[in-house]
């Protein structure tokens, strides 16, 4: 049994001021931004004849000159497309009415790096397709890295393809978790080179990769307040999170033949695709998309 001393707390209540859509559940809007990376095998394009090879995910870039026009990216891991056709490459996502609808990219870029597993296409969205496009202000960067604290241990999740489940009828993501568990020092042998990756522990099966991975930010200070006697307000400490772009699964690593999952994913980090996403052809393409706006809305 408790006895009440002098030094108890006196009871009371508390309460927390939340911001709209707070919530430790990840934001539904977080799988909208995911399509499936998929190759006809027919001419007619029918989707019932697809063979789907991976995740994708869409980013938007503003214009230069025409701050309010803004570019729609997809960003995939490079070597999905290896032997197959670009032409013949197409990003399945769903539709505001129900279904699903297939998106021809306008053209494909590359990271100049042939170690960085970064690909790029330009698209031109249709009014009917629901995809959630990934701004340039979620990217991580090494300023929110300090000021969020982010590092080892920090949660990770990442929506993309479950090839046993895609889905019938409309885009059916998978979400998985995990938490960055190594920042190396150095570059990391992926397939026959070197390159910058980060490891998360999370499982990763075929199909998952080119799936976006976001990080939780560590947890900082937001203002709540307690009542000791329902009339005296005073201010205590809530912990919040935000969430930002970590970067892009590559694959990982099995433990044996079997392929048994050794439960350590590599990913591609940010700085990559955001290298990518301003080589110099992408911008001289978005300039010159820019300039052909201006002239069709000036006065002749």
């Amino acid at each position: 049994m408790l006895h009440k001393t002098q030094n108890a707390l006196p009871r009371g209540r508390i309460w927390i001021k939340r911001a709209d859509g707070d919530s430790v559940r990840i934001n539904d809007t977080i799988l909208g931004c995911v399509g499936f990376l998929a190759e006809y095998l027919t001419a007619d394009e029918s989707q019932d004849a697809v063979d789907l090879k991976g995740s994708a995910f869409a980013v938007c870039v503003p214009g230069v000159a025409l701050p309010n026009e803004v570019f729609f990216y997809f960003v995939t891991a490079r070597h999905i497309l290896k032997n197959l056709s670009l032409d013949r490459i197409r990003i399945l996502v769903n539709k505001h009415d129900g279904g699903r609808d297939a998106i021809k990219p306008e053209e494909w870029y590359f990271h100049p790096d042939p170690t960085v597993d970064v690909a790029i296409a330009r698209y031109n969205i249709p009014p009917w397709v629901h995809i959630r496009h990934i701004q340039l202000q979620m990217f991580l960067t090494s300023e929110i890295v300090i000021k969020r604290n982010i590092g080892l241990g920090d949660n990770v999740f990442f929506p993309g393809l479950f090839e046993i489940i895609p889905g019938e009828k409309r885009n059916a993501p998978l979400l998985r978790h995990g938490a960055i568990a190594m920042i190396p020092e150095h570059p990391i042998q992926v397939g026959s080179g070197f390159s910058e990756m980060l490891l998360i522990e999370a499982r990763s099966v075929s199909g998952i990769s080119g799936s976006p991975v976001f990080v939780r930010g560590t947890a900082w200070i937001r203002e709540g307040y307690a009542s000791v006697d329902d009339k005296t307000p005073a201010p205590i400490i809530v912990q919040s999170t935000d969430v930002y772009l970590l970067g892009m699964i590559w694959g990982h690593w099995d433990e044996d033949e079997r392929g048994v999952n050794t439960g350590i994913a590599a990913v591609t980090p940010v700085d990559k695709i955001r290298e990518t996403l301003y080589r110099p052809e992408a911008v001289e393409k978005r300039a010159a998309i820019e300039a052909t706006r201006m002239r069709s809305d000036s006065p002749v």
